[in-house]
């Protein structure tokens, strides 16, 4: 007795040839790839475009310069004309010395613990800065509003 396997030779799949499926195989594989792909980018990824934040209309505001205003202490009476006519005091600036502007003058003090031991006691009143242009044209670039 002969036994014989019978071969499916109809339909879609057993009519291709051997190049044919490898080809469709490839096809398929490239195609869950750019659909893999496509729902990464639009889905899962982050926007790498900055975002644009806008004021509301009402706010009449410079950004730029908001970003700087200073940590306001309260009234120091040691001030130039006791702090009348004074800006805020500006301690963020930098870790030695504070500054306030008063009747369009700059004014340093040394901080009460400065950073560097070269500025303790350097300035131990507000001392006038009109004579120093170089720090003057810095702290008006810096802080415009005052």
């Amino acid at each position: 007795m002969e036994t014989t396997t019978a071969i499916a030779t109809t339909g879609f799949w057993a009519s291709k040839s051997k190049g044919e499926k490898w080809g469709i195989g490839i096809g398929v594989a490239l195609s869950l790839v750019a659909v893999g792909y496509a729902v990464y980018h639009f889905v899962f990824k982050e926007n790498d475009e900055p975002k644009k934040i806008t004021p509301p209309a009402t706010a009449n505001v410079d950004v730029a310069v908001e970003a700087v205003q200073p940590h306001v202490e309260t009234a120091d009476l040691t001030l130039p004309n006791k702090g009348v006519g004074c800006s805020a005091i500006v301690n963020n600036y930098d870790r030695d010395y504070d500054y306030v502007k008063c009747g369009g003058v700059w004014y340093t003090k040394s901080k009460a613990n400065p950073s560097s031991e070269s500025a303790k006691g350097k300035f131990a009143t507000w001392t006038s800065l009109s004579q120093n242009a170089v720090a003057t044209k810095l702290l008006d670039t810096r802080y415009k509003n005052f």
